[in-house]
């Protein structure tokens, strides 16, 4: 959605971009596009990898549970996975609520990102933080 100009050379590092080429995200990629041309793209930075992802591991937790009941929803979804999805396969890491999932470095040239480097799967690296107290 920024120029093109205004991201060349820049790298990001998300878990999906258009340029990913497995079998499954290149099809998404082609149904996506056939159903909505146009300026609106299926990309990584927009949350449409996350969206897609999510709903899937929550259908697949409903499935296991065989309910929509909250609590055995949640009790499936600590250890969802799905085989397929933008970016290959994303597992629920037990007890944390986090992913581990593909990441790709890409570099923006001509107004695509092409990835220089796929990191392969990534486990979540969460920390607490102490927030430092604000003083008036």
């Amino acid at each position: 959605m920024v120029p093109a100009a205004h991201v060349e050379g820049l790298y990001g590092c998300l878990d999906y971009y258009q340029a990913v080429g497995d079998p499954f995200s290149r099809k998404l990629l082609e149904q996506y596009d056939a159903l909505y041309p146009g300026d609106a793209k299926f990309t990584g930075g927009g949350a449409c990898s996350g969206l897609y992802r999510g709903l899937s591991l929550w259908a697949a937790a409903v499935t296991e549970a065989a309910t929509l009941r909250q609590d055995d929803v949640i009790a499936a979804l600590d250890h969802a996975e799905i085989a397929a999805g933008p970016g290959v396969p994303a597992v629920m890491l037990p007890g944390q609520h986090h992913l581990r999932m593909n990441m790709y470095i890409a570099q923006a040239r001509d107004g695509r990102f092409e990835i220089v480097e796929s990191l392969g799967a990534i486990d979540p690296q969460e920390q607490e933080v102490e927030t430092p107290a604000i003083t008036a």
